[in-house]
């Protein structure tokens, strides 16, 4: 075999050799979804597979075969030059050109092989992060990604013990009228009046006013006040406002 044929050879084996490929899986583990069947589980694996392939497409596989398959074409040229100009000088120029091809052809290989490496670690956290987000949208678990937010429901609160409501304060009688009362001085600028009113005991009786803080800064007290309905007077109690 003439040496043409053994740089041509050496060229194809280089490409061959360089030839990279679509990822065959995913470099990242995947659990199955709580409570998903294994068979199910297998499924959204095989379309997710699918779809990452997809996604990562044979262009940015072929990147990476072009970066070594260069590199190595250039460095055979380069190579082979170099290598028959110093084989013609010593009368030799066939046996310096296979040697200067096969010399570049291993350090165009080596030195485009850090790039090229870059490229299909590129391809790879592609394909990845495709397949991800394939099974996380198929309620698979991830490590490192949370699950599905699945806030536990809260428990019913507690009852409320219902207070039993008093009967209303009724009176078959009119109350007379109020009491004009001696009010004392206010123990202090936050106290309030509470003003007096006749209580029904089966009879009427008077309640005196007082003086109380009120529950709250600018609360208003609204008295209590006897209303007249059918059948008699109901008391109506007094409350803060």
């Amino acid at each position: 075999m003439n040496f043409k044929g053994s740089v041509l050879l050496l060229l194809v084996a280089v490409a061959l050799s360089a030839c990279a490929t679509i990822p065959t899986g995913p470099s990242i583990m995947v659990w199955p979804g709580p409570g998903k069947p294994f068979e199910v589980f297998q499924s959204d694996d095989a379309v997710c597979r699918q779809w990452a392939s997809q996604q990562v497409g044979a262009q940015a596989s072929e990147s990476a075969n072009k970066t070594l398959v260069s590199g190595a074409a250039v460095g055979t040229i380069l190579g082979a030059g170099l290598g028959a100009a110093i084989g013609a000088a010593s009368g030799q120029f066939g046996a310096g050109l296979g040697i200067g091809a096969a010399s570049g052809a291993i350090v165009g290989t080596a030195a485009a092989s850090g790039p090229a490496s870059e490229a299909r670690w590129e391809v790879q956290r592609r394909y990845d992060n495709a397949y991800v987000q394939c099974m996380y949208a198929k309620g698979n678990q991830v490590p490192g990604v949370g699950g599905p937010s699945r806030q536990a429901v809260p428990p019913p609160p507690p009852p409320v013990a219902v207070q039993p409501q008093e009967p209303p304060i009724t009176a078959n009688v009119e109350p007379p009228p109020l009491r004009e009362e001696f009010i004392v001085p206010a123990p202090s600028l936050q106290h309030v009046w509470i003003q007096g009113h006749w209580a029904w005991h089966g009879r009427w009786v008077w309640e005196p006013g007082y003086w109380v803080i009120p529950p709250r800064p600018y609360a208003q007290w609204v008295p209590g006040h006897w209303r007249h309905q059918l059948g008699g007077w109901v008391w109506v109690p007094g409350h803060w406002r």
